[in-house]
């Protein structure tokens, strides 16, 4: 049972891209440049059903128990196609896209990988700083709550990227697992690709 046939992967087939966020510079920013598309306040997303949808959650502020909780509700409708969006370590990161019908790394694998990355990126076994504080309070509570100090501005880069898949043809499956970070010092772009974090069951 190891083997499964390949799901093919579009974009293209759902019926509307919705997009939902708890932060209203954001809200107003999307809606500002996308007249065309529902932008809605998180709450909204929590309080109704949608399936057969690209929906796309902009999380500001952040905090692990909501991620999980959405990560949840992502298994719930999997005719939907999910793609998140957060600030962290003084950066913005843009998921790749996820479908539960796709067996693809989910948005906690996604979450986990970036921790890692950082974890793994300090030197000194006591080193201290600023960003392993924040994963310390993100063990010790999911509630805690973090707030990347964003300007209005900020989420512009965010929108242009956005702009730039909404515009891609349909055969960019091999697009699917990218994910993006966005340094918010000098507005760089780094790509990687998502992979499945080894704590998660997403894949079985």
């Amino acid at each position: 049972k190891i083997f499964s046939f390949y799901k093919e992967r579009h974009l293209s087939n759902k019926k509307e891209i919705l997009i939902f966020s708890n932060n209203t510079d954001f809200v107003d920013l999307a809606t500002m440049f996308w007249e065309n598309l529902k932008i809605k306040s998180l709450n909204e997303l929590e309080e109704q059903c949608y399936d057969n949808r690209i929906i796309i959650i902009c999380l500001n502020p952040f905090n692990l128990s909501e991620l999980k909780k959405l990560a949840k509700k992502c298994k719930e409708h999997p005719s939907n196609i999910y793609k998140f969006i957060f600030p962290y370590n003084h950066s913005i990161y843009i998921s790749n896209y996820y479908s539960e019908e796709w067996g693809n790394p989910c948005p906690l694998c996604f979450f986990y990988s970036i921790e890692a990355q950082l974890r793994g990126s300090q030197t000194g076994v006591d080193t201290l700083n600023f960003q392993v504080m924040v994963d310390l309070f993100y063990r010790e509570s999911g509630n805690f709550e973090y707030d990347g100090l964003l300007d209005k501005e900020d989420w512009i880069s965010v929108i242009n990227e956005l702009n730039k898949e909404f515009k891609l043809p349909e055969t960019m499956s091999n697009k699917i697992d990218d994910v993006l970070k966005i340094d918010l010092s000098s507005y760089s772009l780094s790509y990687d690709t998502c992979y499945h974090w080894e704590m998660c069951d997403c894949y079985e």
